[in-house]
């Protein structure tokens, strides 16, 4: 059985499944918005764990390949995690019992999710969330160039670096992706230059600042397994997207086309995903009038779809193909029947 996290309106993971349907494989998804999920029994000396998911009784053991794309189990194990659990009346202790309760819960959550990973997924609940600067580190140890990158958070300091220095501001962690009924907020590279200035006070939250690279083209590679589907990205001579591609221009969108990586880059991007533990991901990378490589980031989960559609390289499928192949490789072909309450 192929079994999925994912959202319920994730448009990556709904392609990924007409797929699987099209070639005829079972799958079970595990939306993070799943509500009904617990455990039916857990018997580590037998090795036995069996989740129910929203009546659907499943073994653990008959998982046979996994894609991690969101949530995880975490989000949705609800099992003991009900405040009717906890005595009333019990004050300030109340509250810690409850944190209490959570952890707990939490920590048997993260062992089942280890459990079903097991080897045989794509993508990793845990390496949902890379660190950045460890990235660049870790980039610039295997011989990446990397741009200049500060953490400030002081005016003066900003203002020493940006005589120095043409910028760009970007979050240390995962940017602002939210939505409401009527809006959605974004939070995008941008230029800090000396006319915004007067808009930052003396002192302000740790902020990632990084040299502004002035780029022929950009990069996106996704990497599956063992192969990369690369896209370079002509944003530079449009100014809604020079900074941010991300800032499309519908009116005049950016040409992007099918790009080959030299085998040096590729090879350095396979010892960083060997040494975080990936086998897939998207790097963002820059390269400059000189035709340097600059790394940017690596993406875990990977979002592909935009790479995929542009460059007619079917992503969707070569990861539906990829779990298939994980799983005939675990069951020679044989998948369990799923049981319904």
């Amino acid at each position: 059985m192929i079994f999925i996290f994912s959202s319920k309106d994730d448009f990556t993971t709904n392609k990924v499944c007409d797929w699987l349907r099209y070639y005829e494989h079972q799958y079970i998804r595990l939306n993070k918005e799943t509500q009904n999920v617990r455990i039916e029994e857990f018997d580590l000396g037998n090795d036995l764990i069996i989740l129910n998911i929203e009546g659907y009784k499943i073994n653990i053991k008959d998982i046979t390949a996994v894609w991690f794309r969101r949530g995880g189990l975490s989000d949705v194990l609800s099992e003991w995690n009900d405040p009717i659990h906890i005595p009333k009346n019990l004050g300030i202790i109340q509250n810690i019992l409850s944190h209490k309760i959570k952890n707990e819960i939490n920590q048997l959550a993260l062992f089942i999710q280890f459990k079903i990973e097991n080897g045989k997924n794509i993508g990793s609940y845990f390496n949902k969330g890379l660190n950045k600067l460890k990235m660049l580190d870790l980039a610039k140890n295997e011989g990446f160039k990397i741009p200049d990158t500060f953490i400030v958070s002081k005016l003066d300091e900003l203002e020493s670096i940006l005589s120095k220095n043409e910028v760009v501001t970007k979050a240390i962690s995962d940017g602002l992706y939210e939505f409401t009924d009527d809006t959605a907020y974004y939070t995008y590279t941008e230029e800090i230059n000396n006319s915004t200035l007067d808009t930052f006070s003396d002192s302000f939250t740790p902020s990632l600042l990084q040299s502004k690279i002035q780029k022929k083209i950009e990069i996106r590679s996704f990497y599956l397994v063992d192969r990369f589907y690369s896209m370079a990205i002509f944003s530079q001579k449009n100014k809604k997207t020079s900074t941010d591609y991300r800032k499309y221009d519908s009116e005049i969108p950016n040409r992007m086309i099918p790009y080959e990586l030299p085998s040096n880059i590729e090879d350095m991007l396979i010892r960083i995903y060997e040494k975080v533990g990936l086998n897939t991901g998207s790097a963002d990378i820059i390269v400059d009038e000189e035709n340097n490589f600059y790394f940017l980031e690596i993406n875990p989960v990977g979002q592909f779809t935009m790479t995929s559609t542009p460059c007619n390289y079917y992503l969707e499928k070569e990861v539906a193909l990829e779990l298939i192949r994980i799983k005939n490789e675990t069951t020679k072909g044989k998948d369990p029947k799923i049981k319904k309450e």
